[in-house]
């Protein structure tokens, strides 16, 4: 038994996973569920839409002025928040792997900005962590994927990644050495919250056409909207694989009795459709950002819940026939692993062992595009804080330069 191991660490919007390199091999982490170290499913006071739809991702907020997140009766900050629960996660890896972590690589989107990134790095090193690494979603998809299939060339492949809360395309080329980014682009929708809000918007309707309001919408019931959340989880999981559902909403949610409704698949795909259009848009933006055909990727890397709904399979299959490969949960985890157990040269640089990874410097039109996302999700106030700290470290960079200052940074 080793006195401490490398982690990777998929830092998820619902659950925390983890994976370690053991003897060559890789080795996932249970998730304690038991535990609560992770749960994405925030409740959270404030207007979010026409009926105040209140699920976030604290992965979201982290790095923003963002509320106090409400867990049964207690209030805490989102920093609190993260910490208690890293904390948590932490003493669950090292009592299921019996030594230390020396090293940690998190995964993290590839559009998290640097305020966000900053925010993750500062609550590992409170926690205990010594060495803190951060790698992009699709490059540790990429790794991830390197690890299940015996690479005798080099591969193009294409991650498409949406989760509860954004979407990113990446393309990737990889081989047996590592891997690197032809191309990117990511951004806050379409996501899995999305697709709640559609189904959830569907529901409310069915009851306020049959004069049945629902009274958790406007008294922050945090209970009834967790119990909503699991009606709609449940119905987003027989509508993604084409089934009609019945649903019934429980007394908690109605305030009444139980209320059974019909949602049809139908209807469901119809609601999709702009989704699913916005995002094959954006994958063609990237095949043409990257100077590659559809024919010539090898594989469609699959990543998060969402994207095993048929509506986005079916667009993806009319692009890239039958080269989709179906997500795994442990596909970030096993990539940020495989980057962890690379060994470090004394500094900050990295060998250059097996890969290393790295991302571009974002471009004005993602900062915009970044930007705009939060404006459209209703996240104004962060969406100005954001723009702002780009200016703000754009202006005193600039007059830096015109100083004669040749060290940026």
């Amino acid at each position: 038994m080793p006195d401490t191991i490398d982690l990777g660490l998929d830092f998820g919007s619902i659950f925390f996973r983890a994976a370690y390199m053991l003897d060559g091999e890789i080795v996932p982490v249970p998730i304690s569920r038991s535990e609560g170290v992770w749960s994405g499913a925030v409740f959270a006071v404030g207007p979010w839409g026409q009926h105040r739809f209140a699920f976030e991702s604290l992965k979201s907020w982290l790095g923003t002025s963002g509320p106090r997140v409400l867990f049964g009766a207690a209030g805490m900050t989102i920093t609190d928040r993260v910490r208690e629960l890293l904390t948590h996660f932490k003493a669950h890896v090292t009592d299921y792997a019996g030594c230390a972590i020396q090293r940690v690589v998190i995964a993290v989107p590839g559009y998290y900005p640097q305020a966000q990134q900053a925010a993750i790095r500062r609550i590992a090193e409170e926690v205990g962590f010594q060495q803190i690494d951060l790698l992009d979603d699709c490059q540790a998809a990429a790794l991830g994927y390197s690890t299940l299939a015996a690479l005798d060339r080099s591969l193009t492949l294409l991650v498409f990644s949406m989760g509860f809360m954004g979407f990113e395309v990446g393309l990737i080329g990889v081989n047996g050495e590592g891997c690197h980014t032809l191309a990117h682009w990511g951004g806050l929708s379409p996501s899995g919250r999305d697709i709640d809000r559609l189904l959830m918007e569907r529901c409310v309707a069915e009851a306020e056409g049959r004069n049945l309001p629902l009274p958790f919408l406007k008294e922050y019931d945090s209970h009834a909207w967790l119990d909503f959340r699991d009606v709609i989880e449940e119905a987003k999981r027989h509508l993604g694989l084409g089934e009609d559902t019945s649903v019934i909403l429980p007394a908690t949610v109605t305030g009444t009795f139980p209320l059974p409704m019909v949602l049809r698949v139908a209807d469901f795909e119809a609601a999709l459709k702009s989704y699913v259009e916005q995002a094959l848009d954006r994958v063609n933006q990237v095949l043409a950002d990257g100077h590659v055909t559809p024919q010539q990727v090898d594989k469609v890397v699959l990543v998060g819940g969402t994207t095993r709904l048929t509506a986005f399979q079916t667009g993806l299959e009319a692009l890239f026939g039958s080269k989709l490969i179906q997500p795994r949960e442990n596909l970030l985890a096993r990539g940020t692993a495989v980057y962890a157990a690379i060994p470090t040269s004394t500094g900050a640089t990295r060998s250059t062992g097996r890969a290393q990874p790295a991302s571009p410097p974002p471009t004005p039109e993602a900062i915009l595009s970044y930007a705009q996302a939060l404006a459209d999700a209703g996240e104004h106030d962060t969406a100005t804080r954001y723009l702002t700290q780009i200016l703000e470290s754009v202006q005193a960079v600039r007059a830096r330069i015109e100083k004669g200052v040749t060290k940026i940074g």
